[in-house]
Formats: C-alpha cells, sequence, structure tokens
C-alpha cells in the first residue's frame, strides 16, 4: 500500500506562489464537465469526471481539482463514495485500483487492479458497512476493512462461484444485496462463511427476476431497484418493504442511471431528469439538467447533481441552475495539436487505426492565458490537423477526415470549405465526403491541404484568398495522405499510410507556373538502396534543417533534405545509440518502438513520442536519452502518445494522448535574438526553495557563467535555446553561500554580452 501525504486545502497553492511554474511540473487539462459521480464531505462536493476530480466547497464557493501529478494514483474513476463516520473519500478507478483520501493523507491499495482475475476488474459501485466497504465489480464483490487499508474477502456469486458481474450494492436488513445483469442477489451479513458462493441466493420472488438490474439502493424502510424493461427501451424500478415487491416507478421511455437515498427520499436520475420521491411515491421534484450521472439531496432540499456535459450542478427551490466544474477541454480524446507563440490548439477526432471514420463530433480547444475556449460540433465530425497563422495566431484552420476544412477566428467558427467553395474533392462524386489529412502554412503564406482518395491530392488556398489544385499523373499512388509537413525551403513533404512512404512537392515559389514544379515519391531507403520501412508515423523538420521521421521502426533522419530531387539514392540514416559499455556496439533509437509524434525544443532536442512505450527526450542527435517518462514513473496519462506541442516561450511541453492532455515544463526554451529580456526566477532564491534556478531570455548557444562579487567562478553552462539552469552548488557540488551572484551571458560569437544579478538568501 502506497500513502502519499498532502494537504487538500492547500494542493494548488504551490503554482500560485510562484510566477511561472518551477521546472519539471507536471499539468494535467483534463475535461471537468463530464461530470459522473458524487459525494458528500461536510461542505465539499466531490465530484469524479471522465477527467479526473474535483470538489466545490460551500464556505467560500471555491472549485479545487485533482489528477495523476497531484496525489491521485490513476485515471478514469469508476467510483466514488464517502464515509462520514470514516471520514474518509474511497475513489474507484476502472482497473480496480483504489485511493483512499483521508485527512491528509491518500492510500492507496493498488491489490486488486494486480490480481490476476479473469474478465471484468471494474469497481461499478461502492457500499459502506460501518469499517468496510464492499466494492460491486466486474467479477464479483470486495470486502475491504477501512481500517487496516486492505482487502478482507472476495465473493464469486456465479453459478458455480463464476465470476458475475455486479452493477451495484445495498444493504437492507441483514442481508448484503447485489444488482447484476440475470437477476437480484443477496447474502446475509450474519453469515461468516459469504465466499460460499452457496451461500447467496437469487431472489424470484420479484418480478421478471432473470433480467438486468442496474442499480439497488435502500433506505430504513424500503430497498429499490432499477430493473432494465425485456426490450430495453425503459426502465422500471421495484420496491420492497421485506414483504412483497411492488412497482414503484415506470420510466416509460427513459434509462436510469442512478438511485440513491436521501433520508426517506428517493433521488432517480433518469433520462434528462433528476426526480425526488418520497417514501409514498409522490413526486417531491423533478430537475431537468441533460445527462445526469448522479445525484444527491442536501438537507436544505439542495439537489447536486453530475452532469455528463454541465459539470456539478446545483438546483434550489426558487433558484436557477448553477454550474461549477475547473476550465478545461471538453473532451479527452486529442487526435493533433499545434502551439505557435504560446496559444495552444488541439483537437478531438482522428480516424481508426484503418482510416475509417469515427463520427466522433469535432471539439476544438483552444488554450491562452492559462484559460480554455472549447467549440463543439456535431455537424462537423472527426478533426485531424490544424495550422495556425504565425501572423494572427486567433486564425487557425482545421483538416477533417471527411467534413472538410473548419476556419475559425477569434474563438469563431468562420466558415467550411468544400467541393463547393474550394478547389477541395471528394472521395464519392457528387458529396461533400472530403477526406483531409493535414494542413499546413508556408512562408508566403498559403495554406496547403492534403485531400485523400481523389485525381488531385494537393491543394492550396493562396494568400489571395483563390483555390488551387494539383494533378500529379501516375507519379503519385497512395490512396490516402495522413500528415503534411512544410519546410523551412518551402517544400512540401506528405506520409501517404499504408506502407506507401512519402510524396514531396516542390512549387518552387510559383504556385500558378506548374512548369518549373518538381515531385516525387519516396520509399524510405538507407545507403545501400535497401527499405528501412514505409510506414511513417511522424514527420517534423529540426532547427538544422534536419528532417526526423517517427515510423513502426523507431527513428529514421535525412541530415539533407534540399537534395531529395538531385540525388538518385536519396537516403534515410537510422541513428546509433552508443551502449556505453566498453564493447563499441550501439542500439537504433527507439529500433522496437512504433514513434507516432515528434518535436523539436529550444534546444533542437527531439522530444519522442510513442504507440505504447510513453514519451523519450533525447540529445540534438538522438544519441543520449535525457528523459523516459511513462505512466509508471511520471503523471503521464497514458504510454501511447497521439501528438506533441511546445510552447516555445515558457518550454512547457504537451503530449496529448486518448486520456487527455498532460504537460511537462522543461529547461529549454525558444532561443531570443538579443539579450533584451533575460531574467532570473527565482530571485532572489530564498532558503526553503531548493528548486533549480533559471535564466531565460538567452540567445541560441549561450554560455553562461555565474560568478560572485570577487570573480570566482561557481557555475558554468550552455544554455538550452534560450534557457540555462543553475542547481544553486557551486563546482565543488556545496550549496552556495548567501550573497550577490553576478551572472554573465555571452553568444557563440562574442558578439553579444548581457550581465544581470542574482541574491540567494542560504
Amino acid at each position: 500500500m502506497k500513502k502519499i501525504f498532502l494537504s487538500l486545502a492547500g494542493l494548488f497553492l504551490f503554482t500560485g506562489i510562484f510566477a511561472q511554474a518551477p521546472l519539471g511540473t507536471w499539468t494535467s487539462y483534463l475535461p471537468y464537465n463530464n461530470a459522473l459521480h458524487l459525494a458528500v464531505a461536510g461542505e465539499r462536493i466531490f465530484c469524479s469526471t471522465t477527467g479526473g476530480m474535483f470538489y466545490y466547497d460551500q464556505r467560500d464557493n471555491s472549485v479545487e481539482k485533482f489528477s495523476r501529478e497531484n496525489g491521485l494514483s490513476d485515471f478514469e474513476i469508476s467510483a466514488m463514495g464517502y464515509s462520514p463516520e470514516n471520514d474518509l473519500l474511497l475513489i474507484a478507478y476502472s482497473n480496480a485500483n483504489l485511493d483512499f483520501i483521508q485527512g491528509k493523507e491518500i492510500y492507496n491499495l493498488p491489490d486488486i487492479k494486480r490480481k490476476q482475475v479473469l474478465g471484468d476488474k471494474r469497481v461499478y459501485d461502492i457500499h459502506f458497512i460501518g469499517d468496510y466497504v464492499y466494492l460491486a465489480c466486474g467479477f464479483g464483490i470486495v470486502k475491504v476493512d477501512l481500517t487496516k487499508k486492505e482487502i478482507k474477502e472476495s465473493y464469486f456469486i456465479g453459478e458455480g462461484g463464476s465470476p458475475l458481474k455486479v452493477n451495484s450494492l445495498t444493504s437492507f436488513g441483514s442481508y448484503l444485496y447485489a444488482a447484476t445483469d440475470i437477476g437480484l442477489y443477496r447474502g446475509s451479513l450474519n453469515n461468516v462463511n459469504l465466499i460460499d458462493f452457496s451461500n447467496w441466493q437469487k431472489i424470484t420472488s420479484i418480478p421478471v427476476s432473470g433480467y438486468r438490474f442496474t442499480a439497488v439502493t435502500a433506505n430504513p424502510d424500503k430497498i429499490f431497484v432499477n430493473l432494465v424493461n425485456q426490450d430495453g427501451d425503459r426502465d422500471v424500478v421495484y420496491s420492497f418493504d421485506g414483504t412483497d415487491w411492488q412497482l414503484f416507478q415506470d420510466y416509460e421511455s427513459n434509462l436510469v442511471t442512478r438511485l440513491s437515498i436521501t433520508g426517506t427520499s428517493l433521488v432517480v436520475c433518469a433520462g434528462r431528469n433528476v426526480q425526488v420521491i418520497d417514501e409514498t411515491g409522490n413526486l417531491k421534484s423533478d430537475v431537468e439538467t441533460g445527462h445526469p450521472q448522479s445525484a444527491i439531496l442536501s438537507k436544505d432540499n439542495t439537489i447536486w447533481i453530475a452532469d455528463r456535459g454541465k459539470g456539478l450542478v446545483r438546483s434550489r427551490p426558487g433558484e436557477d441552475q448553477v454550474n461549477f466544474y475547473p476550465n478545461g477541454p471538453f473532451d479527452l480524446n486529442i487526435a493533433a495539436m499545434q502551439d505557435v507563440n504560446g496559444k495552444l490548439v488541439g483537437v478531438a477526432g482522428g480516424y481508426k487505426s484503418g482510416l475509417e471514420n469515427q463520427y466522433r463530433p469535432a471539439y476544438i480547444y483552444r488554450y491562452e492565458n492559462k484559460h480554455w475556449n472549447n467549440w463543439v460540433s456535431g455537424e462537423y465530425r472527426d478533426p485531424v490537423a490544424i495550422a495556425i497563422d504565425r501572423e494572427n495566431t486567433s486564425h487557425y484552420f482545421v483538416a477533417t477526415w471527411g467534413y472538410g476544412l473548419l476556419e475559425f477566428e477569434n474563438d469563431k467558427f468562420l466558415k467550411a470549405y468544400s467541393t463547393e467553395n474550394s478547389s477541395l474533392q471528394s472521395i464519392i462524386p457528387g458529396e461533400n465526403l472530403l477526406r483531409l489529412g493535414g494542413v499546413g502554412f508556408d512562408s508566403r503564406k498559403n495554406l496547403w491541404v492534403p485531400n485523400s482518395g481523389v485525381s488531385r491530392p494537393l491543394s492550396v488556398l493562396k494568400n489571395d484568398g483563390e483555390w488551387k489544385s494539383f494533378d500529379f499523373g501516375p507519379d503519385f499512388s497512395a490512396p490516402n495522405i495522413t500528415r503534411i509537413l512544410l519546410t523551412n525551403d518551402d517544400n512540401i513533404w506528405m506520409i501517404l499510410p499504408g506502407g506507401n512512404g512519402l510524396f514531396v512537392y516542390d512549387y518552387n515559389g510559383t504556385i500558378d507556373n506548374e512548369d518549373d514544379d518538381q515531385y516525387r515519391q519516396l520509399s524510405v531507403v538507407d545507403k545501400n538502396g535497401n527499405v528501412l520501412t514505409n510506414t511513417v508515423e511522424a514527420i517534423v523538420q529540426d532547427r538544422q534543417g534536419a528532417i526526423w521521421l517517427g515510423t513502426n521502426q523507431g527513428v529514421l533522419v535525412y541530415y539533407s533534405p534540399s537534395r531529395v530531387f538531385e540525388d538518385d539514392l536519396f537516403y534515410a540514416s537510422q541513428v546509433l545509440v552508443p551502449r556505453n559499455d566498453s564493447t563499441g556496439y550501439g542500439d537504433l533509437l527507439l529500433g522496437t518502438e512504433t514513434v507516432t509524434a515528434i518535436a523539436v525544443d529550444g534546444g533542437n532536442r527531439k522530444w519522442l513520442g510513442t504507440k505504447n512505450g510513453g514519451v523519450f527526450l533525447v540529445a540534438e542527435d538522438g544519441k543520449k536519452q535525457i528523459h523516459a517518462f511513462n505512466t509508471d514513473n511520471s503523471p503521464l496519462l497514458s504510454n501511447s502518445i497521439t501528438d506533441i506541442a511546445i510552447d516555445d516561450k515558457t518550454g512547457e511541453v504537451f503530449f496529448g494522448t486518448f486520456n487527455g492532455i498532460i504537460s511537462y515544463i522543461s529547461d529549454a526554451t525558444g532561443p531570443d535574438q538579443t539579450f533584451k529580456d533575460v531574467y532570473v526566477f527565482p530571485n532572489p532564491v530564498r532558503p526553503d526553495y531548493q528548486g533549480d534556478i533559471v535564466i531565460n531570455g538567452l540567445i541560441e548557444n549561450t554560455y553562461v557563467k555565474i560568478t560572485d562579487l570577487n570573480g570566482n567562478l561557481v557555475f558554468e553552462t550552455m544554455s538550452q535555446g534560450g534557457r540555462a539552469v543553475w542547481d544553486g552548488n557551486n563546482l565543488q557540488g556545496n550549496r552556495v553561500s548567501t550573497g550577490i551572484y553576478l551572472v554573465f551571458c555571452t553568444n557563440e560569437d562574442g558578439s553579444q554580452t548581457h550581465v544581470t544579478k542574482l541574491m540567494f538568501i542560504h
């Protein structure tokens, strides 16, 4: 069992103390509007969401969020509950990992997660009885001792002791009731041998006893259970008073997502509404929210609702509904991201592995000044790529896989480009099914759009507003294009999925004159002409002009991409990483991984995202590993990375996954042209600060020396792009003394210099 110490009230104060987040800080950006579960702990209303968890404090109207980087052990919360007797909040995850929040500590219990169990281990419901909690799991029931924080027993209640999914649990009288997909079961709490499946009874006295029961709850006088109608088109709630089962409520065309009890009142989430029904069956309240998943009635008749779309909803008699949730993207899925000058745009969408449509609604997010703006559409679906206008970063385009090209400015949708108002083509004549795998601006502000499955596979929206498309004839042989790269010299590189390699096009600076154009389809070969791989997943150009490929066999590099039309044998190079074991041998850079995303930071280092192995940071030449992050050694949300984007101003590296966005503050930023904006952070360095000291605003490859006022050298380094980092120790590895220190900065050829001061309090 892992124990983490924390202060629930102060979890989020650290970032606010400083002007910027310290190096190495992780920050998740998750959808908190998609609320699922509720738990009331005194004046705090805890709410789990598809992205994490937050609470609303009624005393000061504050909202605070929780996720992996600040204490939670996992993601995808599947159940949550609070025990007033133990002052304990229990969080269960879909993989059966458990977190207990009690006082200022989080206890993690991963035993069920680690246990080899056939079938579903997901925790579907939580029921507290005294010092124990019973978990409804995909295989049965688990009893946990809350005092010892350990598994007490497990019950397999299916036929012959087989696994059986339990959807919900409650206790009534001296029995524990379990709602399952094949009926309602009960076992006596007085029986010390509930491990024996024969001590569990399937209740046959309830009408249609063999059908699916999804929820069960009880007050002191009655038990209530939700039955899915035989036709699956509506739910029916039955009640039991200890003697007879009675029809309590027929929800006609609605499906019930949750039953709970407050006092003697039954709270029902059904369809778009939350109903409060007294013990006699009379309707006391009927509140519409949209997609309620869970609801609780407080003593002052306030209804708290976890709504999938509106977050935490407060409904009080005579008042308008109020919504609470932390700002963030509206969906977990991240298909692509781009950051320009501190403005990030991300899209949720993408396509299936076979390039088939997912038909996911278009979620488009823009992040600026620590705030997310969201645009959602069901009319346009499956966005896959973004191009931000560098001269006006509020203006950007989004390519979709089947729904055309979308244009935005100032977070407002401007127009969609289709066959009717552009040169783009549909894969089905007469329809607007435009599969656009990428989009990008060249240096002249022409917007290039690859168009899959059509006779003219590349179009451009010229900077004068006119459209033009290109036919490459038999020299282009691939049905689809999934990514596009516009190089420094305005060559257009496109990834051809399905093992078709790459296609490169040079319009020679004259879009309307095709006589001087050059283009070429490439197999990715080595210097002997042997095919290395034609399955390319990612492509980027680094700060020295080399083109790096992410493939199903690791990383490959074109060191002289300008020669693509000059050399008959245009080959890629493999990066050999020395083993440092005196053998002289090396290993191919991520040769056993599929590399799905590459980004270049201010120091020209490469951030490499993989399909299953997490994220790696390697040196400029790729021959030295600097960081390796995965879900086991970091708060990374997934080991499967869909895209990486970097804010060159702050060094914040954003990792996109299907479980959301999370970022890491790195030690590299984009370089400046002069030393006019150099600053040191923090300054002064106070005694309680143990992190790195950062010098920002540097020119590329700045040589940094730090001395005391007597001229004694205490530290020297070379910047990573526009940032240099000092750990506060002198050359002997000891913390420096209190005093003023001078920071001398010199660019690579010595033509520019700068001196700034730093106060150190030890």
